[in-house]
């Protein structure tokens, strides 16, 4: 067993409910706001479909809700709902957190001066389209500030480390049997090195080549893009001029169609690229088995 914060694999799952284009330069991370830390998180300034691409996609976990009657909460005969108060053992935690999605957790824990943002996983100096790109890969959660609150159903996560130690970000297998803890401060390749570790273990495919053929298909939605844009602008001012019978609206109809039809064709690509075979595309209430020695485990989490 690695160290971390899920302790053992786990057994049984309680419920839990997760949840214009331009010339490239360096703009803030989709989706993503400065802390108060001050700067924003560096990104190239993308078009809208590789904007979507590189957005990160957070679950913000809550543990199962107790419906009581609502007499019990002040109120006449209506059904109540009471939010649960109380530390679960770690494995229930991970396992709610965790949910029925099959891939590796990418943890995130807010605290008072990084709140609303993702400044622990989102460099300040260096480019985060490989950090975006891999986290894909990932199930996404975010814990809120108050998750080390001891009656806090998901504070046990966090029980194994010092106070002064305790990680803003983790990494774990699906598993929960490997752990890649992060302080928040780590360099992008410190955190590529183990998110790549992370996912040998969950993966059948290394992430390397995908990710160099994914970039190369952002330059390409860019320019489709801006096509699209500049087809559109001239669709728009044919409209005004000559109306909607305008043969010339005709054209430009089929020139945007054909940007369209290239730009799923490249989807398609992207979407094999990005598909790097998980060892179990399913989990219910056990867990992924790992192809994976208990040697090789410990070696990885030593990392």
């Amino acid at each position: 067993m690695g160290n971390g914060p899920v302790g053992g694999p786990p057994s049984s799952a309680p419920g839990s409910t997760p949840t214009t284009p331009g010339a490239p330069g360096v703009a803030p991370a989709p989706g993503v706001t400065g802390g108060s830390s001050g700067g924003a998180k560096l990104v190239i300034n993308h078009g809208k479909t590789a904007k979507a691409l590189l957005r990160m996609q957070w679950d913000y976990p809550v543990y199962g809700v107790v419906k009581k009657d609502a007499k019990d909460a002040g109120t006449d005969h209506r059904t109540g709902a009471l939010s649960v108060s109380k530390a679960l053992p770690i494995e229930q935690a991970f396992l709610s957190i965790a949910g029925d999605d099959p891939r590796p957790l990418l943890v995130l824990r807010e605290c008072e001066h990084c709140n609303g943002t993702d400044d622990a996983l989102l460099s300040k100096t260096e480019g985060n389209e490989r950090t975006l790109l891999m986290a894909r890969w990932f199930h996404c959660v975010k814990l809120p500030t108050h998750v080390m609150k001891e009656d806090h159903p998901y504070t046990k996560l966090f029980a194994d480390y010092p106070a002064k130690d305790v990680p803003h970000l983790f990494l774990i297998s699906r598993d929960g049997k490997l752990s890649m803890p992060l302080k928040g401060d780590q360099s992008p390749s410190e955190l590529w090195k183990k998110m790549e570790s992370v996912l040998a273990y969950d993966y059948k495919k290394s992430p390397k080549k995908a990710l160099k053929e994914v970039q190369k298909l952002l330059v390409k939605y860019d320019t489709l893009d801006e096509k699209e844009a500049l087809i559109e602008e001239r669709m728009q001012l044919e409209l005004e001029e000559n109306g909607p019978k305008s043969r010339k609206l005709k054209k430009l109809r089929a020139e945007l169609k054909d940007v369209q039809k290239e730009r799923a064709a490249l989807q398609k690509k992207e979407a094999k690229h990005m598909d790097l075979g998980l060892f179990r595309k399913k989990v219910e209430k056990d867990v992924v088995v790992s192809n994976l020695t208990g040697e090789e485990i410990e070696a990885l989490n030593q990392n």
